[in-house]
Formats: C-alpha cells, structure tokens, sequence
C-alpha cells in the first residue's frame, strides 16, 4: 500500500522508490518459500534484498525533498530526528561488533533457546586460552548441550577446555616446582619423580 501511495502521490521518484520495495520484500518471499535458507534470522538474508531497499531509501528522501522544497522548516523536524536515531543505533551496534566475543554473547542474548550462538560463543572464549576465559567457555558449551546433548563439537570443545585447564594448571606449577631449591638439587629422574608425586 505505500509503495502503491509512494507511485501515485510522487511520480517519477516515488515509481522507483515503490519498485525498490516491491523488490525488498518480494526478495525475502522468495527465500521465505521458493528458497528456505537454514538461518530464520541472518544478516546474509538481506543480502539480495539490499538492493531494492537501496533504491527504495534513496528515491523515497528524493521525493520527500522535492516535497520539501518548499517547506524547508519540516525538512528539520523530519530529518533531525531520523539522524539522530539512526546515529544512535550505529554507535549502540559498533560497541556489539568490538569482539568476537561480544558478537555471539549479543546473539546468545537475543537467541536463548538456540544452541548454535552459545556453541560459538564458546569457541569465541576457548580461543583465548587463559583460565577465565577456559571458564566461560565451558559454560557456553555447557549451555549448548542443555539445549541440544547431540551437539558433538560442543562435547569435543568441552573436552578441550578441560584439558587446557588442567594443562595451564600443570605448566603454572611446574613453574613454580623449577624455581624451587629442592627440584634444582634433583637429577631428571628425580624431577619427574618429584612432579609425579605432587
């Protein structure tokens, strides 16, 4: 209906501002039936559809300021506003995009009850590989087979970042075995002997 409003009301531009959202939104029906994609909600999903959105914006703001032409008092009210809110809405996703990490703990966020952003936001800490970070990770994939105990690379990283728990503990203490007077007296089958036992 507001494309059909946009071609009547300002030809020539409203025409292909109605055109780009026919295109937008007969895009995404297309891969809503035709087409399914895996993902309901993906950014790659708008890819297509980008298009049309594009010519739908900018031939819209053109016939809204030839409208405006003459009436430059409302082209503030209107625009201010808009460019506020969408400056807003860019520095709020910038501070989302920072890290990996706080990319998937966003879509773990708005997704609760799926087990693919929880999985990759524990890939995200296990890459860190420092304690807290195994800890978080662990948690992530903990999640993950709560909502899903047939995921096998969240068994398989779980397994991982209990190992490089206990690796990161063991090379900690080792460190402080060597510094030691006692294991620097030793011989190599002493040392390991002396590791063994502790």
């Amino acid at each position: 209906a507001f494309g059909i409003f946009l071609a009547l009301r300002f030809p020539p531009w409203g025409s292909l501002a109605a055109f780009g959202l026919f295109w937008f939104f007969g895009s995404l029906a297309l891969e809503s039936t035709f087409f399914p994609l895996r993902d309901a909600l993906f950014e790659h999903r708008l890819y297509l559809g980008l298009g049309g959105f594009s010519l739908c914006l900018v031939f819209t703001l053109l016939a809204l300021c030839t409208w405006l032409r003459t009436r430059p008092g409302w082209a503030l009210l209107i625009l201010a506003p808009v460019l506020a809110v969408l400056a807003g809405l860019t520095l709020h996703r910038n501070t989302v995009w920072l890290t990996e990490v706080s990319v998937w703990q966003d879509a773990a966020n708005k997704n609760p009850d799926k087990p693919r952003p929880w999985y990759n936001l524990g890939f995200a800490w296990k890459e860190k590989s420092d304690n807290e970070s195994q800890y978080q990770a662990i948690a992530a994939f903990e999640r993950t087979l709560k909502l899903n105990d047939k995921y096998m690379r969240a068994w398989n990283n779980l397994g991982l970042c209990h190992y490089q728990l206990f690796y990161n503990q063991y090379t900690a203490y080792l460190g402080e075995a060597q510094n030691s007077a006692l294991f620097r007296s030793l011989d190599n089958r002493g040392r390991q002997l002396y590791i063994e036992q502790k």
